[in-house]
C-alpha cells in the first residue's frame, strides 16, 4: 500500500535528521521528490 510506503520513507528520513513539518503530511513538492527518488531506489 502506498500509505504505508510513504510512511516507512518518512520513518527513513526522520530517523537521518528531517524535520517532519512538511514531510508528513507531504506538504512540499520537494519532499514528494525525494520520496519518488527513494521509491525507485528501494523498488518500493
Amino acid at each position: 500500500m502506498i500509505m504505508e510506503t510513504f510512511e516507512d520513507f518518512v520513518l527513513e528520513e526522520v530517523e537521518n535528521g528531517a524535520a517532519i513539518i512538511g514531510l508528513y503530511p507531504c506538504t512540499t513538492g520537494e519532499n514528494q521528490k525525494k520520496f519518488d527518488k527513494w521509491r525507485e531506489k528501494t523498488g518500493r
